[in-house]
């Protein structure tokens, strides 16, 4: 099993050259996207107090289906992004909403460590973070408290010593990141950075290409009809690959989901990666072969699949 990169990876999200021409609103500020301009809209993220007042993006119920002119930039470091939808936008297959790195005038892309996207209300993003200088860590009270309960269970001596949870594990009580997205309702694509990235799983029919660095991909709420097709170790012309990655699925998605998921890994490289169950091992089967089935107390089922590579018993975890 094997997937080649969207089309978004070269040609959807497109290139913005921030200047004094883009917009660029002030942390607190609503920004409002209705979809409905022929000529599109563009705005840039470059007040980097929004850290702790971020910028709201709202989506108008004005919408049309298939916008693909709605643009916003990130430049500077500590952005954090936040969607409202009202329940008429929510409605939409997609919101059209494209989301990447800026870069100057002279064509170098700009610093977006510290970066966290909120996309739950949206519906439809697609976000692309190559080229983002991502050497700031996110605030550590704006990760998930998933990743605080997996420390307090405890890895293995293997795994903290070889991915993203690592370099925290013995030090503070939550993994360094650079980015932190979480994707939306509906169907996103999202291709990262080079450098540590997280990324909250939604119930869409999502493909996420991760770089370089220790990523974690966290599935932390229902995943029914969910279809995740993901590479972990970076491809699409990215500067990042390879990296140790991990894999979250915690008990709150286990215990919700009701239909059948599928996340579908492209690259699994059982040596570096891992896969994080916060359930017990009665619930899961399939550990020696390629496709991992976990089951639900909702009655669903969720499936982990490799692109060949099995599912050792030394590359899972349980938490």
């Amino acid at each position: 099993m094997s997937f080649s990169p969207p089309d978004f990876v070269d040609t959807t999200v497109r290139e913005i050259t921030v200047d004094d021409s883009v917009p660029q609103p002030s942390a607190g500020t609503t920004v409002v996207f209705t979809g409905v301009s022929s000529q599109g809209s563009t705005v840039a993220i470059t007040d980097p107090n929004t850290a702790a007042n971020p910028v709201k993006v709202l989506l108008d119920p004005q919408f049309v289906e298939e916008v693909e002119n709605l643009f916003i930039a990130i430049a500077t470091a500590n952005v954090n992004l936040a969607f409202e939808a009202t329940e008429a936008s929510r409605q939409l297959a997609t919101t059209g909403v494209q989301i990447r790195v800026g870069v100057d005038e002279q064509g170098n892309f700009l610093q977006i460590g510290g970066l966290v996207i909120r996309g739950k209300s949206a519906n439809g993003l697609s976000i692309s973070l190559e080229g983002g200088l991502a050497t700031e860590a996110v605030p550590p009270e704006s990760l998930p408290p998933v990743l605080s309960r997996i420390f307090a269970a405890g890895l293995s001596a293997v795994s903290l010593m070889s991915n993203a949870l690592a370099s925290a594990a013995l030090q503070v009580d939550v993994p360094v990141l650079n980015t932190l997205t979480e994707l939306s309702r509906g169907d996103d694509y999202l291709l990262g950075t080079e450098f540590n990235d997280g990324v909250i799983l939604s119930k869409g029919k999502d493909v996420i290409i991760g770089g370089g660095g220790d990523d974690v991909f966290i599935a932390d709420s229902v995943l029914s009809k969910a279809k995740t097709k993901l590479t972990m170790d970076g491809s699409g012309g990215n500067a990042g690959a390879d990296g140790s990655d991990d894999l979250v699925v915690s008990k709150r998605a286990i215990r919700r989901s009701k239909r059948r998921a599928k996340i579908i890994i492209d690259d699994f490289d059982s040596a570096r990666d891992d896969i994080i169950l916060e359930t017990s091992p009665r619930r899961v089967t399939g550990i020696g072969t390629d496709e991992l089935t976990i089951t639900t107390k909702k009655g669903g089922v969720i499936e982990i699949i490799s692109g060949g590579t099995p599912f050792n018993p030394g590359g899972i975890e349980f938490v």
